[in-house]
């Protein structure tokens, strides 16, 4: 097996996985702390951006080639999602607790992203060399050739939507059926 083989395999074994279990246990610690009566909508919207920054960058793991202007992108998305947890978690302070687990759980939540890059920049070295040497003559987005097996695909998607989308979908409508029944008629 080779070493990126043996690297892709860690990203979909080990960080993939670990992203799921630690946002499920996220979402339930949101459950725990009342989020749709304290914080409410606005910190739910930033867990709907953050969801979606990790989806684009997953959809485009799945369906390009990891060329320099795909890790681009994903160095980005990286950035913004840090940007917006520190924004996430600077608005929730002001309206609700985060206590000792929630806290463990957002240090992963940060940190699985950049363990993500770090993993697809070393497996895609050559991409990355061009990225940091701002090499204009390989750049290219390309679809994945061969795709990925269509199984791996309906499964990460299929997993992601169960454990990452459908809880940050349904937190974000308690809260703001939570902010309806609050106001006055």
């Amino acid at each position: 097996m080779t070493t990126d083989a043996l690297l892709m395999g860690l990203l979909l074994y080990g960080v993939f996985p670990m992203w799921l279990v630690t946002g499920v246990a996220d979402a339930l610690s949101h459950q725990r702390s009342d989020l749709p009566h304290t914080s409410g909508v606005y910190e739910s919207a930033l867990h709907l951006v953050m969801l979606a920054q990790v989806g684009i960058g997953t959809l485009m793991i799945l369906f390009l080639e990891i060329t320099a202007p795909v890790l681009l992108v994903l160095a980005m998305l990286v950035i913004a999602h840090t940007l917006t947890t520190y924004w996430d978690v600077a608005y929730t302070l002001r309206h609700r607790r985060i206590g000792a687990f929630e806290q463990l759980i957002h240090g992963w939540l940060e940190l699985l992203p950049f363990i993500a890059f770090a993993i697809l920049a070393v497996a895609h070295w050559p991409e990355m060399q061009r990225l940091l040497a701002l090499d204009t003559a390989q750049w290219a987005w390309r679809l994945r050739d061969p795709p990925l097996p269509p199984t791996l695909i309906i499964t990460v998607l299929g997993l992601s939507l169960i454990f990452a989308a459908m809880p940050a979908v349904l937190e974000f409508i308690q809260a703001l059926r939570t902010r309806r029944r609050a106001r006055p008629q």
